[in-house]
């Protein structure tokens, strides 16, 4: 579900936080209108990006730009989250220079050379102590710096086993392909797998169903047209592969808690 709680909580839209975290998995995939760095401070993580899967380990970093559905789960250990949105930077950048910044986030995972990991361990104090010391300008140049070091910084492979590989592939066709499956099925068709087989991958890696998933991957999609096309409530959910409006506008509500009618109405008069 797209979040800007954080927003709310800290108007200059960034937000900084250290957590230490047991066993386990985030309880659902969700997404949220601000941008992410996770850098992980110890243990290991399996992260469900958009259509990626990754497993990442102590010193790397997964970078998520806005509206990219996303879950975590595995060992224990201790993770850093810096958020922000464009409104921050737009209190320091031109947008050019906002674009050009922002290109960073293309690169997903980074696992950064072990001769920087100093530097980016002082970079990261920094941006804590000028969050909690309230300094918006010591947390945007410790912020560039910070993004500046992983720029440099080559993208990461991340090669899964072969069971991994595929669910990668699963996820990447329910990407590209989200308002026409119509099952499970089509998707295992596609790959030449087993639907039972693609059935326990979503089971064992992401702990939610096929279904759940291909769900928030059509509603994802359904926001976008509301805020952005002059579709109707029917065009939106015939186009993000939904087999009635009614069942689009049930399913919308439970996921946000208003109509489509009525996040399309109060998203227009933001922008």
């Amino acid at each position: 579900m797209i979040n800007s709680t954080f927003v709310k909580n800290n108007p200059s839209g960034f937000l900084y936080e250290k957590h230490r975290f047991v066993k386990g998995n985030m309880p659902k995939m969700h997404y949220h209108d601000y941008y992410e760095i996770y850098y992980l401070i110890s243990g290991e993580r399996n992260h469900f990006v958009g259509d990626k899967f990754l497993t990442i380990k102590k010193g790397d970093f997964v970078v998520i730009r806005p509206e990219v559905p996303h879950k975590t789960g595995g060992l224990s250990g201790a993770r850093v989250l810096i958020c922000f949105n464009e409104e921050f930077l737009s209190n320091w950048l031109t947008k050019s220079a906002q674009a050009e910044l922002l290109s960073f986030f293309d690169k997903t995972f980074i696992r950064p050379d072990s001769d920087c990991q100093n530097e980016i361990l002082n970079t990261i104090n920094d941006v804590e102590k000028a969050y909690f010391d309230k300094d918006s300008a010591k947390i945007f140049s410790s912020l560039l710096q910070l993004i500046l070091i992983l720029k440099k910084s080559s993208l990461a492979t991340n090669k899964g086993n072969v069971s991994t590989t595929v669910l990668q592939k699963a996820m990447e066709y329910a990407q590209n392909n989200y308002a026409t499956i119509n099952s499970l099925q089509d998707v295992a068709d596609a790959l030449f797998i087993s639907k039972f087989h693609l059935c326990h991958l979503f089971s064992k890696y992401v702990e939610v169903s096929f279904n759940s998933y291909l769900t928030k991957i059509r509603l994802k999609n359904a926001t976008r047209l509301l805020v952005t096309s002059s579709k109707t409530i029917t065009e939106v959910a015939i186009d993000c592969g939904f087999s009635t409006a009614t069942y689009f506008c049930q399913v919308f509500k439970k996921e946000f808690g208003v109509t489509p009618l009525k996040y399309k109405t109060l998203n227009r008069t933001l922008h």
